[in-house]
């Protein structure tokens, strides 16, 4: 066994990288919808050609300060710093744009939102990805990255770890 590409090698994974945020991180947002980014979960990948795809693909862990029921947190892959085009919602009105959410629970809860899009290279410069998040309270929160806003040292009390994956994948 040796694979072969009758297509030329279409669809043929030609690097990988990961990052794992393994530690705890809070996130103050003074305002709604005002973006975060999260320290420590970037990755850079250069794409050996510009019709070639970049799967990026993931999981954030969050928690939400407070015992109400707000707020919801967003998530939202960010490419050289920028939302990526593509990979967040419809505009329509006053609606939120993100990639994917974690819904309000509980101060204990650490919540995963779960994360994927293919993005076109385009061109063979390196590229940036990294994710930002925001809220919908209406006021200043914080959110909590791998653990609750709780985070007594107990064994019903957890930690979870956060990632993001470039996948180059050939055209």
């Amino acid at each position: 066994g040796k694979c072969s590409f009758p297509n030329g090698g279409a669809g043929k994974i030609l690097q990988v990288k990961q990052v794992v945020k393994t530690d705890t991180f809070s996130l103050a947002a003074s305002s709604t919808n005002q973006r975060i980014d999260i320290t420590g979960l970037t990755i850079d990948i250069t794409p050996s050609s510009a019709s070639n795809k970049i799967l990026i693909y993931g999981q954030v862990c969050l928690c939400r300060e407070g015992s109400n029921s707000t707020p919801v947190m967003h998530i939202y892959i960010l490419k050289d710093n920028n939302k990526l085009t593509g990979a967040v919602g419809d505009a329509d009105s006053n609606r939120t744009q993100v990639t994917s959410g974690v819904p309000a629970s509980s101060s204990t809860m650490v919540n995963g939102a779960p994360f994927h899009f293919l993005d076109t290279a385009g061109n063979t410069n390196a590229r940036t990805y990294s994710i930002g998040c925001s809220h919908d309270s209406g006021s200043s929160k914080t959110m909590y990255l791998n653990r609750g806003e709780e985070d007594q040292d107990n064994i019903y009390r957890y930690r979870a770890i956060s990632v993001i994956t470039a996948m180059e994948i050939k055209a």
